[in-house]
């Protein structure tokens, strides 16, 4: 007998949030250690955000210079099976090559072990490059800074408003250890429209979910009309096979 065998699947993300603001960056001057020099870099961001701008961090010393990590991208700093050294010092730049503490290699061996690698994974790593995702500053693994939610996102069907204000600009510190002495690197984040909100179309949680029941539903029934069509069939499978065996007790009775 057939086997009817139904599978739905209904499942449709939002898209990411999107930020109403671009968020700009600039370097207070001071005297840095030798070797070490911050500079701002703008890269084309997705087609939801205008641009990223990113703090890039280089250090061609031979004296390592760290910033402590105060939470990880995954989860708690404190989830890490393999803690970073001397309290959270995650990300070290030294001779021109930036690294942080991760997995050196993924196997089914646990806990894993763990120790300073290359930051980026798809090319030259020189420089350490730090950025915004929501209120941490940090790189795709680390957070090393919180600052003041100030931008905001458009997630779901919360829409910008056509007169919305932008932010005023805040100023921040981001510390760093270089050798055994603490500096800190000043920061201000101002604020401009991001044009390309103009993309964005808010997505309906409700007629999405409402398709989805619609579907589940229809696609339940037409299991249920299989299956009574397959016991029918099954049914008169065993009426046909019963009367055969009379027919033939009965010629076997003659």
């Amino acid at each position: 007998m057939p086997i009817l065998v139904v599978v739905t699947s209904c499942s449709s993300g939002p898209p990411p949030p999107i930020p109403w603001f671009n968020e700009h960056l600039q370097i207070e001057e001071a005297d840095l250690p030798p070797g070490v020099s911050f500079s701002i870099i703008r890269e084309d961001s997705s087609d939801f955000s205008d641009f990223t701008e990113y703090l890039v961090v280089t250090n061609t010393s031979s004296t390592p210079l760290f910033f402590a990590a105060i939470s990880y991208w995954g989860g708690s700093i404190d989830d890490l099976d393999q803690p970073c050294p001397n309290v959270n010092l995650c990300l070290k730049v030294v001779s021109g090559q930036a690294l942080q503490w991760d997995i050196l290699n993924i196997n089914e061996v646990t806990p894993w072990e763990y120790g300073w690698v290359l930051v980026n994974e798809f090319g030259p790593s020189d420089p350490l490059k730090l950025y915004f995702s929501g209120r941490s500053f940090g790189n795709f693994t680390y957070s090393v800074l919180k600052i003041e939610p100030r931008n905001a996102f458009s997630i779901g069907d919360l829409d910008r408003p056509d007169n919305v204000s932008i932010p005023l600009p805040q100023s921040i510190e981001l510390p760093y250890i270089y050798g055994a002495d603490e500096f800190n690197v000043k920061l201000t984040v101002s604020y401009s429209l991001n044009e390309s909100y103009l993309n964005y179309e808010p997505f309906n949680y409700s007629g999405i979910l409402n398709v989805c029941i619609a579907g589940s539903i229809l696609v339940i029934i037409i299991a249920v009309i299989a299956m009574v069509l397959l016991f029918n069939r099954f049914l008169d499978y065993l009426a046909k096979r019963a009367r055969s065996r009379n027919e033939e007790q009965f010629r076997l009775d003659e």
